[in-house]
């Protein structure tokens, strides 16, 4: 690919050096421009720079989105992946000043626009009963009984294991934000579960016992350290759409009634494929060589907050107003499709593992 635009006048060479990064990945592109101070002053003197840019980053949505070209799939939701991370970046790392930059932020509309519209679904009557919708999405989807926790089950070993919770890492981490950041400015009948949903995260105020310091203890179980970058080096193109779906959503108030549809698919998902899982890690000597506490609480505790969401969130968000019945339920089809590429790539690349 090449955007660089030629017909700039002459340039001084940290100029001409932005420019020629627009024949990079789009993911290292945004890289570099998370870290610049100011990156829309920065930029915008830069003579026209702001709109090749642009043109690079629809040139990358074509390709991903469009054509279906896997490298750059990787390229943009890695992109997406950067961006997200801008609006929860700790205040002492660069990227958060340019959280609100015009220039970053027209990138991620970009990416949204081709991404996360879906198809609508089925023409149905919004007076239909959503929960039993949800409920039959989810018993009928593939992601809901996906071989690859048969595998984890059955056959895979330690080091297929650790590919999986390396791959699992980022999004994990990341929960406890997501869970809060649905708290706000949600109906005033949702808050009480969506605040028990945050206390379950936070261990129920027990010290050391949050779900992120749950699975933090597997990780240093498993010998490995924590990577700066939450082990994103290590995720498909899928494993980052997964993450996107849940940051898209929550970080964007015309996504949000998806995000209820996100958040209550993943809690019906979870138990009956986490208690696959911990049987795997049972077979290996799971609770002795692998501390399991994280799996073995979600396994449990997710069947109530699955209830919770349907009936506590969705049910009365729904009787008061019919037409978010649609989005909820474009979201929930959004996260079992993503769960479905993610689980047949995760399968298909810790079978091929040594």
């Amino acid at each position: 690919m090449t955007v660089t635009n030629t017909a700039v006048p002459s340039l001084t060479p940290p100029e001409r050096a932005l420019h020629s990064s627009l024949d990079l990945p789009l993911d290292q592109q945004i890289a570099r421009l998370v870290e610049i101070a100011d990156v829309d002053d920065a930029t915008a003197s830069v003579g026209g720079y702001q709109a090749a840019f642009k043109d690079a980053v629809r040139y990358h949505v074509h390709k991903a989105f469009a054509q279906r070209d896997e490298a750059f799939l990787h390229a943009v939701h890695k992109a997406l992946f950067l961006i997200y991370g801008m609006h929860i970046a700790d205040p002492c790392n660069p990227a958060a000043k340019n959280q609100n930059s015009t220039l970053i932020l027209g990138a991620r509309n970009i990416i949204e626009s081709a991404w996360l519209p879906a198809p609508r679904l089925d023409s149905r009557s919004l007076d239909a009963d959503v929960e039993q919708e949800l409920l039959a999405m989810y018993r009928k989807h593939p992601a809901s009984n996906h071989p690859l926790f048969d595998f984890l089950r059955d056959a895979a070993d330690l080091g297929q294991f650790k590919a999986l919770f390396i791959s699992d890492y980022a999004l994990n981490n990341r929960f406890f934000d997501l869970i809060t950041l649905t708290l706000l400015g949600a109906r005033q009948a949702s808050k009480a579960e969506i605040a028990q949903n945050i206390w379950d995260e936070a261990g129920q105020g027990r010290a050391g016992e949050s779900h992120v310091d749950l699975y933090n203890d597997l990780i240093e179980s498993l010998g490995l350290t924590k990577a700066e970058d939450d082990f994103a080096y290590a995720l498909t193109w899928e494993g980052l759409a997964g993450h996107n779906l849940f940051m898209g959503c929550a970080l964007s108030r015309k996504h949000y009634l998806k995000l209820l549809g996100v958040m209550a698919i993943t809690e019906l998902l979870d138990p009956s494929n986490y208690e696959k899982l911990i049987a795997g890690c049972r077979r290996l000597g799971g609770g002795d060589k692998l501390r399991i506490s994280y799996y073995e609480e979600h396994a449990t505790i997710d069947i109530e907050h699955a209830k919770g969401w349907l009936e506590k969130v969705i049910r009365p968000i729904v009787a008061e107003t019919p037409e978010a019945a649609q989005e909820i339920l474009v979201g929930a089809r959004l996260r079992l499709d993503t769960c479905r590429v993610y689980y047949d790539s995760l399968l298909k690349r810790i079978r091929s593992l040594p």
